[in-house]
């Protein structure tokens, strides 16, 4: 049986275990590690949700795995950034036209599965030894901080530039936190950020705080994954494996390009969808937000439609995260672009 130890460290699993974590939490469920207030916590979690589904009662090791993984995630945190960002959702009608958009946030389930699969994924990365395939994700270079620095200095974040790039980071989010402006500032983070790539070598994952890291839970919709899922499965069988192996480090690299292209394909298909909405919304006013300063002014509407960008015309000094009212002029549903102009500046909240 695997202790509440190993698991309380998942660093101390050993490659030949291969034990992933939702198969470890049964084991977990009675550990003497949790606190008191921990226990007292998952009971009142426990009592609000099984009154509500009495037939949930048998998955109440869920709640155990819950605490288990609110553990893991403190301590991964020491090491690492949790970025509040909301992913922006369509809903289309039948003719596949926008009828509107939103922010979806995280619920603690998506909070579970998400920690789950991190582990999953980290603790498929350690059973390769040597070339294999890995997600890197390096630490940010030094200029993008420093304009990062000076963006944040205009919203009223003064915080001055630390070796310790982890350190800065946080001190950066805590005052963000107290002027109710995280997620924006987030986003300002992520975006001064290397992006993650994969590699045939290891180099470790900044962002996750993880030494090291692949991706391995979506084998069905990430060939990345299958790549690993067949890697650990040839993993006994030498010329199997060498086979796998041929050609990793090219494979890595267009995976990395085919990534990014889709992510911009996704993204085109979202402004095309903005776009033609906006264009019988001529004239119609919208509240919005300035989303970037640096050459041609860019706000993101922020009203009934959420996230839609759009160009200023002859706007160049305004601030990051400026509350606005703008007018819908024009819209290129070809270029997938969507213009305005100011009709007033709102007083932020």
């Amino acid at each position: 049986m695997v202790t509440a130890r190993d698991i309380n460290d998942i660093q101390a699993l050993k490659p030949d275990e291969q034990v992933l974590v939702l198969s470890l939490v049964k084991s977990f469920v009675k550990s003497p590690e949790n606190t008191n207030e921990d226990q007292k916590r998952l009971a009142r979690m426990r009592q609000k949700y099984v009154e509500k589904k009495p037939n949930l009662e048998h998955l109440s090791w869920l709640y155990e795995l819950f605490a288990l993984m609110q553990k893991q995630r403190k301590r991964r945190l020491k090491n690492a950034f949790e970025f509040r960002t909301s992913e922006l959702k369509m809903s289309l009608d039948e003719r596949q036209h926008l009828i509107s958009s939103r922010y979806e946030s995280d619920t603690p389930s998506h909070q579970l599965v998400e920690d789950c699969m991190l582990f999953a994924n980290k603790a498929a990365a350690r059973l390769i030894e040597g070339v294999g395939i890995f997600r890197n994700h390096g630490v940010a270079e030094n200029k993008k901080i420093l304009k990062l620095l000076q963006e944040l200095s205009a919203l009223g974040i003064d915080t001055k530039f630390k070796p310790n790039l982890a350190e800065l980071i946080r001190d950066i989010q805590a005052l963000a936190d107290e002027m109710d402006i995280r997620s924006e500032v987030d986003k300002l983070i992520i975006k001064a950020q290397k992006k993650a790539e994969y590699a045939s070598e290891n180099a470790g994952h900044f962002g996750l705080g993880f030494d090291r890291y692949s991706h391995f839970t979506s084998p069905i919709r990430r060939y990345s994954d299958l790549i690993l899922h067949r890697l650990l499965k040839a993993r006994n069988d030498e010329k199997a494996y060498n086979y796998l192996l041929l050609n990793i480090k090219s494979t890595c690299e267009s995976l990395s390009t085919l990534e990014r292209e889709a992510d911009k394909v996704a993204w085109d298909f979202m402004d095309r969808k903005f776009a033609r909405w906006a264009k019988t919304q001529i004239g119609r006013k919208f509240k919005a937000y300035i989303s970037d300063n640096t050459g041609v002014c860019l706000a993101k509407l922020d009203d009934e439609i959420k996230g839609a960008e759009v160009i200023l015309i002859g706007e160049n000094s305004l601030n990051l995260l400026q509350k606005i009212e703008l007018i819908i002029t024009d819209a290129d549903i070809i270029m997938a672009k969507i213009f305005g102009k100011i009709s007033q500046k709102l007083e932020s909240k």
